[in-house]
């Protein structure tokens, strides 16, 4: 069957090949150029072009070639040195550009030269990449390579020449005109620069045309005709001149590819290809340390099939490319298929090699190599597991590899015996190996129990929730449904009270269940805690729902779960009682009160100034208190003479006190105009107030002259003049409780 399989496919590529003008495989064709009058013209292009840009290509320079060999020029006016170049010769490749100021004066362009060993009758990859005047680089097969730079031009390229046109091998300087000798392949053209990592990446694979930055792409991939198409999204096609010949392409380009550049030497490393999970391709064994290598994959059996039986052989087919700027290299190549190696394989060069060669080992392997599966060397062995099986009930189930030949054994659970025990649905699969031939063969096994269906309990309900029915978890896809109304829906959707059932069935049998959702008599709950209560002097009171506790349940606010309970501080209570259906609540305010304490706002006061003060009322909690301003604080600030009540209550009563703060006026009725201080204690003191502890005053004295001579601010009816001399004086007393008082005073 795999053969068959693999004929089908070359058959359909072979009538494609034939309708189609264009070699698609691999590397498909190239150009040959005769370095006497082949060459491409591109037409009036790349007018407009700046750096960066970067031009690359496959080159095989022929052996006799010699000299100047140009590869890309995108200005044929070239005494001007305007566009930019693209050349190489048997030991040196470089890139150019000019400014359009003319005449073979380096002071107008701008390149970088590389000189590498002879690089004739060889594919190799050269790529110039060009950031900015003195930011150039060149990289022969993906590695960068020493360069020159030249010319001192600080201007920019000058690409705008409407006469001109690009042209692909042929250069022309100073009336002496140079042609490519050799065969070229893959020309691309990008405005951008590429990376090294892009370099490599891209080189051996082929492009679709529309990456980003590409603006000229020439395969050369045409079997016929005088056009070369730009595979690009410019469209650049170009027209043969001379007679270049279109050949096989010996370049190492594939559908896909990977590469290594090894840092550490060759000893330790590989590079490996995988097509599609069934082949593999591990270089191994390097000798002679190239500095790379590129494997690349080709999707189609080869365009030239010299020396192979088409029967027994199958796409892909892969190739190797040694990477560097030297030869002599040798290496080893394991190719693996389905984990194994084939009988055989076939080889060749490159695909410009039209014969296969039949070969049993790939190693030593020289520079360039391209490899197919072959499956001709031996007959093919057969191992089977029969047909899918279902499994019901069962917690496990032997497989055994039936098969008339011998050999070894894997299965994908890693067992190497005939037989395996499984007890988990899956895809498996066993392996017979004899030799270089192998077969597989898969088996699906499933494994099912019989549906064991639940629509849980029944239930006696107030009200129907809508709800949904799940009769099983984790449906399986070969479930059927059967509900009592006809439907077959996983999950049923239940609205009303009634009775439901279920039949599931599998491919292992049927299970079956019912549930019925019935209503549930409806009681009404009915109580009440009463209005709002206030009490005095008691330590609790009693609320109650007065309902009996069987067949309800009851949540206080407090957390109690009885019919009644006993509070002890005021606040708001609440209770809920449920019964199967119903449910009630109710609230109430309790307020909690102790009679009031007799207190005293002081006794009253007659004072000649007003201190400040605060007034003090005794509140309980949960008492009012309002004072003769409004304030309802338990302290009130006094700074002024006046009468001052507070009212205290609560429910238990309430308790009012006042009191009076007077000012004292006095208004002396006599005073002395005379003393005589001579010590017979009749008129020996000025007395200026009956009691002055009681009223306070202040005392200044002054003679004729109007000058201060005597001064108390506390004056206690102590003063006789004090060594005064007898005359007349002037006395003026003062104080809060009495108007002022002036007069004369006799000192004798």
């Amino acid at each position: 069957m795999r053969f068959s399989v693999v004929f089908a496919v070359f058959l359909s590529f072979a009538s494609s090949v034939v309708a189609q003008t264009i070699d698609y495989v691999g590397s498909g064709r190239a150009l040959q150029f005769d370095g006497v009058d082949d060459y491409v013209d591109l037409g009036n292009i790349y007018d407009d072009v700046k750096l960066p840009l970067t031009i690359s290509v496959w080159t095989n320079l022929d052996n006799s070639a010699s000299g100047l060999n140009p590869i890309f020029t995108s200005q044929d006016n070239s005494p001007l040195y305007n566009g930019f170049w693209f050349q190489m010769s048997e030991n040196n490749f470089s890139v150019e550009y000019g400014d359009g100021q003319g005449e073979d004066n380096p002071a107008y362009r701008r390149a970088i030269s590389s000189t590498v060993g002879n690089k004739r009758g060889r594919w190799i990859h050269l790529t110039a990449v060009m950031r900015g005047a003195t930011d150039m680089d060149l990289y022969l097969n993906g590695v960068r390579v020493n360069g020159n730079p030249s010319g001192s031009s600080d201007l920019p390229m000058a690409s705008n020449f409407p006469n001109d046109v690009a042209k692909i091998g042929y250069y022309v300087t100073n009336s002496t005109v140079y042609r490519f000798k050799g065969m070229l392949d893959d020309l691309r053209i990008w405005d951008r620069a590429l990376t090294e990592t892009e370099i490599r990446a891209t080189m051996c694979r082929k492009l679709t045309g529309t990456e980003s930055g590409l603006i000229g792409y020439w395969n050369f991939d045409e079997t016929s005709g005088a056009t070369v198409k730009d595979v690009s999204s410019k469209h650049y096609d170009g027209i043969l001149h001379g007679n270049p010949t279109r050949v096989y392409s010996g370049a190492a380009i594939g559908d896909e590819s990977t590469y290594l550049y090894p840092a550490a030497p060759w000893t330790t490393a590989t590079a490996m290809v995988s097509a599609d999970g069934t082949h593999e391709l591990v270089v191994k064994n390097v000798k002679g340390a190239p500095q790379g290598m590129h494997l690349y994959r080709v999707n189609a059996l080869p365009s030239q099939t010299g020396g192979l039986d088409m029967a027994h052989v199958g796409q892909p087919y892969f190739g190797v490319f040694s990477a560097g700027s030297g030869t002599g290299y040798t290496f080893d190549l394991e190719y693996l298929y389905d984990g194994h190696a084939p009988c055989t394989v076939s080889t060749r060069t490159n695909n410009s090699g039209p014969t296969w060669e039949t070969v049993t080992t790939t190693t030593g392997i020289a520079d360039r190599f391209e490899v197919l599966r072959n499956d001709q060397a031996s007959a093919p062995i057969t191992v089977g597991l029969g047909p899918d099986q279902l499994i019901c009930d069962q917690p496990s189930r032997s497989l055994t590899a039936t098969t008339p030949h011998t050999g070894t054994f894997l299965w994908s659970t890693g067992a190497t015996t005939p037989t395996i025990t499984i007890n988990a649905s899956g895809s498996y699969w066993v392996e017979l190996t004899n030799g270089c031939r192998f077969d597989r063969d898969t088996v699906e096994v499933t494994f099912r129990q019989k549906p064991v269906v639940s629509l849980g309990v029944d239930k006696v309900l107030c009200v129907m929730v809508p709800g949904k029915l799940q009769p099983v978890t984790g449906v399986s896809g070969d479930y059927a449904f059967t509900w009592q109304d006809g439907s077959t829906q996983p999950v049923y959707d239940v609205r009303d009270f009634g009775k439901y059932w279920v039949e599931v069935t599998n491919a292992c049998g049927m299970d079956r269940d019912t549930v019925e959702f019935a209503e549930q008599p409806q009681e009404s709950i009915v109580f009440d805690l009463g209005e709002e209560r206030r009490v005095c002097d008691q330590p609790s009171v009693q609320l109650s729902t007065d309902l009996p506790i069987i067949g309800r349940t009851f949540l206080w606010s407090t957390g109690a779960t009885t019919p009644s309970i006993a509070v002890t501080t005021t606040g708001e209570y609440w209770v809920t009682v449920e019964n199967a259906c119903t449910q009630r609540s109710d609230t109430i305010r309790v307020t909690m009160d102790v009679s009031l304490v007799p207190f005293t706002l002081g006794e009253d006061e007659v004072a000649c100034e007003m201190k400040e003060r605060v007034l003090v009322a005794t509140v309980p909690s949960g008492a009012s208190i309002t004072w003769q301003d409004g304030s309802t604080s338990p302290t009130l600030p006094v700074k002024e003479f006046g009468v001052y009540w507070v009212d205290v209550r609560n429910g238990c009563g309430a308790i009012q006190d006042t009191v009076t703060f007077t000012k004292l006026h006095y208004v002396p009725e006599f005073m002395p105009n005379i003393i005589t201080p001579n010590g017979d204690d009749w008129n020996e003191y000025f007395i200026a107030i009956p009691n002055p502890d009681a009223i306070p005053v202040a005392l200044q004295v002054y003679n004729r002259w109007g000058m201060q001579v005597y001064q108390e601010p506390l004056y206690k009816n102590d003063w006789n003049g004090g060594g005064l001399t007898t005359g007349v004086y002037f006395y003026r007393l003062t104080g809060a409780c009495i108007p002022e008082q002036k007069g004369m005073l006799t000192i004798r």
